[in-house]
């Protein structure tokens, strides 16, 4: 069944050549090592560990590229991927890796948040970049219609089955 809504735009890489991956972030790593963090590097790095789907360890290396610098685009937006990313695998929409099951759950109202923060300080950072700025919106508007976690884990369920994720229209009353 085909991923909806959200989901279907960013969609979590899940056909990653793992051994292609692992083998690229072991060699990132000792680039790190050897030429010390960079954000660039971590950029990299979050990339990478969200393709193995190791979306806990992709944020914190986004968050890490962000403070190294904050007035740059793509660690913001990578930042808000990462957050995205790892709000579906903490809702259950898509698999994470066993390396996630060991960190202490983020309730998926936080993540949302921080990646609508993101996003949005990626649009501001790169005004020409309009992906950012509709994402930001898109996720405001999700945190809007479904404010309570119930309501964000099943629409993030449900656009994991392929269901409708666009509100119902109204039924016009009469009389």
């Amino acid at each position: 069944m085909a991923w909806t809504g959200l989901l279907a735009e960013i969609h979590p890489p899940v056909d990653a050549d793992y051994v292609d991956q692992f083998q690229r972030l072991a060699e990132l790593n000792l680039d790190m090592k050897r030429l010390g963090p960079s954000k660039e590097l971590l950029v990299r790095r979050s990339i990478l560990e969200a393709a193995l789907g190791n979306y806990h360890a992709s944020r914190v290396a986004a968050k890490d590229a962000v403070l190294l610098d904050r007035a740059d685009a793509e660690p913001w937006f990578q930042l808000g991927m990462s957050c995205m990313y790892l709000a579906y695998a903490e809702a259950g929409a898509v698999a994470a890796s066993l390396a996630d099951m060991a960190w202490e759950a983020i309730p998926l109202a936080d993540l949302l948040e921080e990646a609508r923060d993101a996003f949005e300080r990626s649009a501001d950072a790169n005004p020409e970049d309009e992906e950012a700025g509709r994402l930001a919106a898109e996720v405001a508007a999700i945190r809007v219609r479904h404010p309570e976690e119930p309501a964000l884990r099943a629409l993030m369920l449900g656009e994991s089955r392929g269901e409708p994720t666009r509100p119902p229209r109204p039924k016009l009353r009469r009389g």
